[in-house]
């Protein structure tokens, strides 16, 4: 049985309230049901094409959800953070399978519930499914804004707030690989290199034995160049 205080143990002191409000009334036996997974970075959590419908609690590491169906090339369109659930949206829809794929960015930890716990859990449970719709509707709402956003963006412009998005708040090395990079602005491998390079020759970014890097004069700069577009930081 995997008790309130094991899913504490394994997250952040910061997300203990959330978590704590979610699980104050989840019925006893679900909780004996669910069961805490480990996974490698790199590791498929949910495949697009998977058809067994499990539903997971993000406690601890990042996700990144990648697309596979609307295009040919597959790429990653938003990150996940604790505490967060995957897998059940495919269930209040109705739908076989899944959206997307989900893959680990880093060590991280999750606990699994089947689909008919966790469905379970939420007819029994106003608070667990009122927070998991507020939960749902933030979701929908910052996707709906990229998407508004990416559907103006060219390729140059969907990087540079890739880039200023990816190093934080100052100046530093960008840890994605170009594979990562190209993805999770929708182009090829070939097309992300050749813009990589024209940033660089105007001093944007610089690539210093193959990984890139930006200070925060280039943030500065990026910042500028997107200044006029309505687009989030």
């Amino acid at each position: 049985m995997t008790a309130l205080q094991d899913l504490l143990e394994e997250t952040k002191e910061c997300h203990h309230s959330l978590l704590k409000q979610l699980f104050a009334n989840c019925p006893v036996e679900v909780l004996q049901q669910m069961q805490l997974i480990r996974l490698r970075k790199n590791q498929n959590l949910i495949s697009t094409y998977q058809t067994s419908n499990p539903v997971f609690v993000l406690l601890d590491g990042r996700l990144q959800a990648i697309e596979e169906r609307v295009v040919d090339i597959p790429y990653s369109f938003t990150e996940l953070h604790p505490v967060d659930i995957v897998g059940d949206y495919e269930l209040f829809t109705g739908m076989e399978g899944h959206y997307v794929t989900l893959k680990t960015m880093e060590a991280s930890c999750c606990a699994r519930l089947s689909a008919a716990s966790y469905l379970h859990w939420m007819k029994s449970d106003a608070n667990a499914l009122f927070l998991r719709t507020q939960m749902l509707m933030k979701e929908l709402s910052v996707q709906t804004q990229l998407q508004r956003q990416y559907l103006f963006m060219d390729n140059r412009t969907r990087l540079l707030l890739f880039l200023l998005r990816s190093n934080g708040q100052s100046g530093g090395r960008i840890p994605a690989t170009r594979e990562r990079i190209a993805a999770s602005i929708g182009c090829s491998v070939r097309t992300c290199n050749r813009i990589i390079l024209t940033l660089s020759q105007e001093g944007f970014v610089d690539c210093i034995h193959g990984k890139l890097q930006i200070s925060e004069q280039q943030r500065s700069a990026i910042k500028k160049e997107l200044e006029t577009s309505s687009f989030s930081f």
